[in-house]
């Protein structure tokens, strides 16, 4: 079944983080998503485990508000809450109390780490991740070099830590980033290594969503199918159903 784009990483709440700081900007974002074909965001603002308080009241009554407002300005858009997780050695702990916010309430977790992160800390966090119960989403993996620049260390990792999801920007997918990083982005897919592209949106200009310009990237480069399962128009997989049936 073919749907609109479904965007997992998104920085829609206003005054919580470095994304949108007002109302008004949330429903900007909103609005600019939304005519590029988005009709399920998941707001994913900062959190750092075990450094700084998490007010989850405050993330929701923030999603209803853009919520209305979007209902107000007419589009049908689905809004869900979720969590970008800088990981700390707190983080398997508060996601076991049920502290951290998963993606949309599923058992999937949005997780970044520095970008100079080593092979085996990120191997061994994603590893606590696995065996606190929950599934882990690496947030923009091109970003740390001890998988971009080996996909066959990317595919090792994968092949060990079985349910371990790879998520690429939509900036990254469209290049210019520099001859080598482009060339690292172009394995990575081709070698089918990203499960999902999100946009990682915090404005309008620097960081817009730009789904549509990465799906219709994609599907010029590979092809249709699977320019719409990374974008979550094709929810034919476990990540994509569980997204699909959230609340």
């Amino acid at each position: 079944m073919m749907r609109g784009f479904t965007d997992i990483h998104h920085h829609l709440l206003y005054g919580v983080d470095d994304g949108a700081q007002s109302l008004q900007m949330s429903l900007k974002m909103a609005q600019r998503a939304y005519r590029g074909g988005t009709r399920t965001i998941i707001a994913t603002p900062h959190v750092t485990p075990g450094v700084e308080q998490i007010d989850e009241e405050k993330f929701h009554k923030r999603l209803e508000e853009i919520h209305a407002a979007c209902r107000q300005a007419g589009m049908d858009l689905r809004l869900l809450l979720g969590a970008e997780i800088l990981y700390t050695d707190m983080t398997c702990r508060l996601l076991s109390e049920g502290r951290v916010p998963t993606l949309a309430g599923t058992e999937y977790v949005l997780v970044e780490f520095m970008p100079g992160v080593r092979y085996d800390a990120l191997y061994k966090a994603l590893e606590g991740i696995l065996r606190a119960g929950f599934l882990p989403v690496v947030a923009h993996v091109e970003r740390y070099a001890c998988l971009a620049s080996s996909p066959r260390r990317a595919a090792m990792l994968k092949d060990e830590l079985e349910g371990v999801l790879f998520q690429m920007n939509n900036s990254t997918i469209l290049g210019g980033r520099g001859f080598f990083s482009d060339l690292h982005t172009r394995r990575m897919l081709e070698e089918s290594l990203i499960d999902i592209t999100a946009s990682d949106a915090h404005n309008l200009r620097e960081r817009p969503t730009r789904m549509h310009e990465a799906y219709a990237k994609l599907k010029e480069d590979y092809d249709d199918i699977y320019a719409a399962n990374l974008t979550g128009m094709s929810q034919n997989d476990e990540f994509w159903k569980a997204i699909a049936s959230a609340r």
